[in-house]
């Protein structure tokens, strides 16, 4: 959590301009042993710490907005265009959870892998999905805010289809909770 609040574009500059006018100023030791200190007492809670165990016990489906690539001009919390990476958590600290992934107990289900745009239509796995999808258009809150539809509704037929619900308009049957991933919009998927 540490990490995020440092890096995001959304929340550093804010948190930056109150550790400064207390006199903590980035590249200082002070600086430095705040954030050591903040990242002590978050560890107990931080997912890099679980995500190992999680993904050895149970299927994962995890959703990450890496935007295009390049980025549009103007990549910022105020004006998130279309195909900005998140503004909100950054891509950095979604991969060192994706990256964690791996360190399981031996016998593990193993890391996250990519879900890609060309294994559309359906992602089924009987022994249980554990993977992430990176999507090139959207934002942070494109699950619920329906701000770029074409995500908002890939999201949201994912979660859905992740639950093991049927999806009766797309032929989706009712499946064992997290064997099975509907990826209906390819478009809006990372290749």
């Amino acid at each position: 959590m540490p990490r995020i609040l440092i890096t995001s574009p959304s929340f550093a500059p804010e948190i930056n301009a109150g550790l400064l006018a207390q006199g903590l100023l980035p590249g200082t030791t002070l600086y430095a042993d705040f954030w050591r200190d903040i990242q002590s007492l978050w560890d107990a809670g931080d997912p890099v710490n679980y995500i190992a165990l999680a993904t050895a016990a149970h299927p994962i489906h995890l959703l990450q907005v890496v935007g295009s690539t390049p980025p549009p001009a103007g990549c910022n919390p105020a004006t998130s265009a279309n195909g900005c990476p998140d503004q909100v958590v950054p891509n950095a600290t979604t991969q060192a959870i994706i990256t964690a992934s791996a360190y399981g107990p031996a016998g593990a289900a193993g890391a996250l892998t990519r879900i890609a745009a060309g294994q559309a239509p359906v992602v089924a796995n009987p022994g249980g999905i554990h993977g992430y999808v990176n999507f090139i258009q959207g934002d942070h809150g494109s699950i619920i805010d329906g701000v770029v539809l074409p995500v908002t509704q890939e999201m949201q037929t994912e979660a859905i289809s992740f639950t093991g619900a049927p999806i009766p308009p797309a032929g989706i049957p009712a499946n064992t909770p997290g064997t099975t991933l509907m990826i209906a919009n390819p478009a809006v998927i990372q290749p």
